[in-house]
């Protein structure tokens, strides 16, 4: 635990280092609703408000569940504080698990430019 910890720290200096420009980073962010709390690994808002926010869960080693998480609790949860945004979701892996499949698989470095779809695997070696 303390690894996955010390990795999702790694990634969000990172891109507060490299998005700190173009978008507002928010890291580890609570969130209430109803009479519970979820935390969101990464949300990060562009300034620009036709550019999508994006959402992100950073995991030590990749895992299908991920996709699920981001997109039936945090995504609903914040489109309601961000109802006129688009969004994309990204989950950020260091280790990847041949038979997990995690599909097409790109850089940090992408971010955000080149992330096009709904949901994406980000390889993240740090």
């Amino acid at each position: 635990m303390k690894q996955g910890l010390a990795y999702e720290h790694r990634v969000a200096k990172y891109l507060q280092l490299e998005l700190n420009d173009t978008h507002e980073i928010l890291h580890g962010q609570w969130i209430l609703y109803d009479t519970k709390y979820c935390q969101p690994d990464l949300i990060c808002i562009p300034f620009k408000k036709g550019v999508p926010i994006l959402l992100i869960e950073v995991k030590l080693t990749f895992t299908p569940h991920a996709e699920y998480k981001l997109h039936t609790l945090y995504l609903p949860l914040v489109r309601k504080l961000y109802p006129f945004r688009r969004f994309l979701t990204l989950q950020i892996c260091k280790n990847l698990i041949p038979q997990d499949n995690p599909g097409p698989l790109l850089h940090i470095d992408d971010i955000p430019h080149n992330v096009k779809g709904l949901y994406n695997v980000i390889h993240f070696l740090s």
